[in-house]
C-alpha cells in the first residue's frame, strides 16, 4: 500500500508525474491508484513531449512550461543525477514535489521519508529505516535500522538487511544483495557508488566505486576457465 505525502504543506489535489517512460508510468500508476478519488492525475511532464500523449495509458504529456497551475509533481525518474536536476528545476518554479510512502503492513510506522521519496507498493520497509530526499525504492526488501541517502535509486529485487548505510546519489542495480552490518559497525556504501545487477556486497564500498558481479557463463566456459586455473 502507498500513501502520497508532502514535506511542505498540503498535497495539491491535482498530480502530475515527471517522465513518461515505462518505469515512470508504472510508478505513477501505482501511486495514483493508492491515492484513489482524493486526487486527480493530470498527466506527465517531459522535456520533449513528442506526440503529447503517453503511449502506455493515453494521458497527456506536457512540457514544464505548459504544466497546468496548482499541480504537485511526482519524480519517478530513475537516474540519480537526472532526478536531482529535476528537483532543482521544480524548486526554482515553486512547484510542490510529492512523494509516495509505504504504509502498514508493508512499511513500518517508524520509517522516515525525505522530500519526494518514492517507495513502490511491493517494497517491504522495516523499523528504523531512514530515506533521504528524492530516494526511489522499487520492489525492495529493506529490513531495519538502515538508511538511504538523497537521490539514490534502489532497483527491483534488492535485499538490504539491518545496519546498512547507503550514501547519496548511489545506484543499486536489480537483484543486488548486502551482508548485514552491526550497530557499532554498519556496512557503508559511499556517495555516488554504482552497485551492479546481482552484485553481492560483503564489505564497505568506497565513494564513486563501481561494483559488478561475474556475468553468467555456459558450463563449457566455466570448464575452460577451470582448465586454465582461472577463478572467474
Amino acid at each position: 500500500m502507498q500513501v502520497l505525502f508532502s514535506t511542505h504543506g498540503d498535497i495539491p489535489r491535482r498530480i502530475a508525474s515527471f517522465g513518461a517512460t515505462g518505469t515512470c508510468t508504472h510508478i505513477a500508476s501505482d501511486a495514483m491508484h493508492a491515492a484513489g478519488a482524493h486526487h486527480e492525475f493530470v498527466g506527465y511532464i517531459a522535456d520533449e513531449p513528442g506526440s503529447g500523449v503517453n503511449a502506455y495509458d493515453g494521458a497527456p504529456v506536457f512540457t514544464l512550461d505548459d504544466l497546468p497551475e496548482d499541480v504537485g509533481v511526482l519524480v519517478p525518474v530513475m537516474d540519480p543525477a537526472g532526478r536531482r536536476s529535476i528537483f532543482e528545476r521544480l524548486h526554482a518554479r515553486g512547484i510542490p514535489i510529492i512523494g509516495s510512502r509505504g504504509a502498514p503492513p508493508n512499511a513500518h510506522p517508524s520509517v522516515t521519508y525525505g522530500e519526494g521519496s518514492i517507495v513502490a507498493q511491493s517494497s517491504l520497509v522495516g523499523p528504523g529505516v531512514r530515506l533521504g530526499r528524492g530516494v526511489i525504492v522499487v520492489s525492495v526488501s529493506l529490513w531495519h535500522d538502515s538508511s538511504v541517502g538523497d537521490f539514490s535509486t534502489i532497483g527491483g529485487g534488492v535485499a538490504i538487511p539491518g545496519h546498512v548505510e547507503i550514501g547519496s546519489d548511489v545506484w543499486v542495480g536489480m537483484g543486488a544483495s548486502f551482508t548485514n552490518g552491526t550497530p557499532d559497525a554498519p556496512l557503508r556504501i559511499g556517495d555516488g557508488a554504482v552497485i551492479g545487477v546481482g552484485a553481492i556486497i560483503v564489505k564497505d564500498v568506497a565513494p564513486c566505486a563501481t561494483m559488478i558481479s561475474p556475468r553468467a557463463r555456459s558450463v563449457e566456459e566455466w570448464r575452460e576457465l577451470e582448465g586454465r586455473g582461472a577463478s572467474s
